[in-house]
């Protein structure tokens, strides 16, 4: 009669039934099955499922097992999972995973941004594990956790990940808890226990679950989304037996002591914890329940377990372990399914016998019985078989593995190809399609798929009926065959199962093996393995093409040369990604750059830079595109070498005649002049800035910008601040521009404003400078046609030039043939010596001075002439009197008079 077994379970205890007469009992399989556990904190008391099983078969080959269909064995949890119904879960040996959303928020602020922060917090594992990996794939691309630089920021917001990190500031971070703590988080209770919808209690602690707390600051380009991450994490920490000095082995492992425990990734020693249950501070966590030790032999355990661990030499002369595994193991899957996949990644066969649990990993063991065909019952029936059906022959491997270098993806292994093999059926490649969910190691794949294939070929069965003396011996045993019937010399066969006749006989089944199809040569069987490059797929840096400088001269209608200038010139030619060029010039003395603009008109393929040009004054300058979307990255072209030309302004343009003004005018008129160009820089640098989301000290900018048809309007507010050490700088800008095209002629009109307050202290000592400065500018153009006026005011200790305090007043005009200024500049200045003075400097065609209720006007000055109407002169001090018609002259340094008619 041939003997079977089952396996109860129900809420207290495991029993086993028929064990009296079970002691070569041929069960070759594990039988086991329970509930999945629901628990408030991730640990708690379980739900247990009362259910009978029927055993596996030891029988099947290692690659019929991989091939077998049977429940779905989960992969690499990808997606974060949400809500409140998912089963509980815990981590084995080496794996990732996404999560499960536990808490999301939001807070901070960053410039005018409200909520500028979001927090996630993501359970990783109901069962604590070791720690978490460094490497963090977000958003499908592998990025670094800085572990090494600690807990950023004064509220410790978490560990950085270095590649969300720009210009210095970091826009991720990371915590991390592994399970083992009592303590709840400090950053969530300090930053969301006071809020009112979604408060982060100081009890919520987590007590035995792993989570990660995951902070992002809102950046459009690095993180245009949630960021998705997915978790490398050192699973749980395990009792090995073989660390344990009371149960055979020798170190400091307690079964009872669970601090004692340390991680592994071995998978007997994770099959060992299931079978005798895992528990968590004393409660029953997932597996079997009270399964004692003397059910699981230590001499036949530590021997699988240290087949795992043996170490294997790789092609490229590195070692690792033969057999690891990792997986993510959800309790509503029976550890039948779990245990025969762990099964799986260590070429393992497991069989009860008469309630103990024995397992052989890879190779069978040296023959503990010898026969012959003598020995063999003549009396009883025989069974061989020699070949398999076609529909069950395969001659090669395709597998799947978890890559961990492709975001934990399912990744092909190199196949393996047999021409030998094939030969031998025909020519036909008949391929075997396995799957190793649990094994995150392409090398280990590789061996295992070709001990697959080695003992898959191993074809003949038999069943015997052998005389009692085998009585002794039992599943997972290897016997020597040698049969002169059916061609054997002291070949090797494993036993599958065994029978207890009515007269003492053993019925035996066994199957042919080779301890040779398990070794491995990494010089001639490793294959390489290619990992594809999963980080983000940017265009290259692009660069303006045949971008050159010129110097270049502007001209008035009459052709007469007016301005220095320098022409940009590129290849504008099927520019189909960009929309602008945007340019940067300095002079050539300087190591910064001093101006910075735009043009959008790429297809031109040139462009005049007036503005901050000065005759003769050599320049740098260079450029690059401005992309249409704001994600594509262009480089800063060279920069390029020019001078500007030498065309001064003359009689008919802005500035008086330096040379017949003294040289403190000449001082002043040209500060006037840099402040109008001051003006100038700044209304295209606040526009640009604004528009391409750029910009030094940039702590607060608000942009309203509105457009209908022809007409454009916008108005822009940008605060800018700077504190240092021996540095503090305020800068407030107003910038308000209107502006309508003419769709018939195509000209502009245009109209701007701008209002700008500075402040500025740098230095220590008798080095510091205070400076304040307030500016209002207002202009409008229409076709060739513009105007613009300008009031500002600068106080600066100590005074430049000696110079304190400074209220400029301008006014201005052109046309297209002419152009026309007219100001005035107060100062109240250092003369030397502690002095101070005062002075007033007009710049204006005709001055006049006048109370508005006289005939004439008493004080006029035009066309370089001082004219008055009535004066009474005390005292005249003159070269020469002369009448209005010229015929009267009074020549007073010669002491002449001079008449005619």
């Amino acid at each position: 009669m041939k003997k079977t077994l089952g396996i109860l379970f129900d809420a207290a205890t495991i029993f086993l039934s028929s064990t009296a007469i079970a002691v070569a009992d041929p069960i070759s399989g594990l039988i086991v099955g329970l509930s999945s556990t629901l628990a408030a904190g991730g640990i708690g008391a379980a739900v247990l499922k009362v259910g009978i099983f029927v055993a596996l078969s030891v029988g099947k080959s290692l690659l019929t097992k991989a091939l077998t269909k049977k429940q779905t064995v989960p992969g690499i949890n990808g997606q974060m999972k949400i809500g409140g119904d998912n089963p509980l879960s815990f981590i084995v040996g080496t794996y990732a995973t996404a999560g499960t959303l536990e808490y999301v928020n939001t807070s901070g602020k960053a410039g005018k941004t409200p909520n500028a922060y979001l927090t996630q917090v993501i359970s990783l594992s109901d069962f604590p594990v070791d720690s978490l990996s460094s490497i963090l794939w977000v958003n499908g691309q592998k990025c670094e956790i800085d572990f090494a630089g600690g807990l950023d920021g004064a509220d410790q917001v978490g560990y950085k990940v270095n590649e969300f990190i720009d210009n210095g500031q970091p826009y991720l971070w990371v915590r991390f808890h592994d399970g083992h703590s009592n303590v709840g988080d400090t950053f969530l209770y300090n930053k969301f226990n006071s809020d009112s919808v979604r408060p982060w209690s100081n009890d919520m602690i987590g007590e035995g679950i792993a989570y990660a707390v995951i902070t992002a600051r809102v950046n459009r380009e690095l993180l245009p989304g949630v960021p998705q991450c997915r978790f490398g994490i050192r699973g749980a920490r395990l009792y090995d037996p073989r660390k344990d000095s009371t149960n055979g082995g020798s170190g400091a492992h307690r079964w009872d002591n669970q601090a004692t425990w340390e991680w592994t990734d071995n998978p007997v020693v994770i099959i060992y914890n299931i079978l005798r249950g895992i528990y968590y501070d004393g409660e029953w966590f997932y597996g079997l329940q009270k399964m004692i030790a003397s059910r699981l032999p230590v001499g036949n355990w530590f021997a699988g377990m240290n087949e795992c661990d043996r170490l294997i030499t790789n092609a490229d002369g590195s070692t690792e372990k033969q057999y690891r595994c990792g997986t993510e193991i959800s309790c509503d899957q029976e550890p039948l399914q779990i245990i025969d996949e762990l099964r799986k990644s260590c070429n393992a066969r497991i069989a009860e016998i008469g309630g103990v649990y024995k397992i052989l990993v890879g190779a069978a063991a040296m023959p503990v019985y010898a026969m012959t065909d003598e020995t063999v019952a003549v009396t009883e029936g025989q069974n061989f078989t020699p070949f398999p059906g076609l529909e069950s022959l395969y001659n090669g491997v395709h597998a799947t593995y978890p890559e961990p270098e492709e975001n934990w993806g399912t990744k092909d292994a190199p196949p393996i190809y047999r021409s030998d093999l094939e030969a031998q059926d025909d020519n036909r490649r008949l391929m075997a399609d396995a799957t190793f969910p649990y094994v995150p190691f392409s090398r280990q794949v590789q061996r295992l798929s070709k001990a697959m294939i080695e003992t898959e070929r191993r074809f003949r069965t038999l069943k015997w009926t052998l005389p009692p003396e085998l009585y002794e011996y039992e599943p997972l045993d290897t016997i020597s065959v040698t049969s002169a019937e059916n061609g054997f010399d002291d070949k090797y066969f494993l036993i599958e199962s065994m029978d207890d006749g009515d007269n003492g006989n053993q019925g035996v089944a066994v199957r042919e093996v080779d301890p040779a199809d398990y070794d491995w040569n990494a010089g001639t069987d490793e294959r390489p393995t290619v990992i594809g490059s999963l980080d983000p797929i940017r265009p290259a840096p692009q660069y303006v093409q045949d971008f050159q400088v010129f110097p270049y001269t502007q001209v008035d209608s009459g052709g007469k040369s007016r301005r220095p200038a320098i022409l940009l010139v590129w290849n504008g030619e099927e520019q189909d990604e960009v929309i602008g060029v945007q340019y940067r010039i300095r002079k050539s003395s300087s190591l910064v750059f001093d101006y910075m603009g735009q043009t959008l008109d790429v297809p031109k393929g040139d462009h005049i830079i007036s503005e901050f040009v000065l005759a003769s004054q050599p320049y740098i300058v260079n450029a690059r595109w401005i992309g249409a979307e704001p994600n594509r990255e262009f480089q800063w072209g060279d920069a390029l070498p020019v001078t500007a030309p030498n065309v001064l302004l003359g009689s008919q343009d802005i500035i008086v005649e330096l040379q017949a003004v003294q040289n403190d005018m000449r001082n002043v008129l040209e500060g006037l002049r840099d402040d109008l160009q001051h003006v100038q820089d700044k209304i295209e640098r606040v526009a640009t800035d604004a528009a391409t989301g750029t910009g030094q000290n940039i702590v607060d900018r608000k942009v309203i910008a509105k457009a209908v048809a022809n007409a454009t309007s916008s108005i822009i507010e940008e605060s800018r601040q700077r504190v240092e050490e021996n540095l503090a700088m305020s800068e407030r800008t107003t910038l308000l521009q209107s502006k309508v095209t003419d769709p018939v002629t195509g000209n502009d009109a245009l109209s701007t404003a701008l209002f700008t307050l500075n402040t500025v202290v740098d230095g220590q000592g008798e080095d510091i400078t205070a400076l304040a400065e307030a500016i209002l500018d207002v202009e409008a153009s229409v076709g060739d046609i513009s105007a613009g006026g300008l009031i500002s005011f600068k106080v600066q200790i100590p005074p430049p030039a000696g110079v304190l305090s400074q209220i400029n007043i301008l006014a201005r005009a052109n046309t297209a043939s002419a152009f026309i200024q007219s100001g005035m500049v107060i100062q109240v200045y250092d003369s030397g010596g502690g002095v101070l003075k005062s002075k007033i400097l007009m710049l204006t065609d005709q001055f006049v001075i006048w109370d508005g209720t006289t005939q004439n006007l008493p004080f006029v000055y035009a066309g370089g002439v001082l004219k008055l109407a009535v004066a009474n002169i005390g005292l005249v001090t003159a070269g020469m009197i002369q009448s209005a018609n010229g015929k009267l002259q009074i020549d007073l340094d010669n002491v002449r008079i001079l008449m005619s008619d």
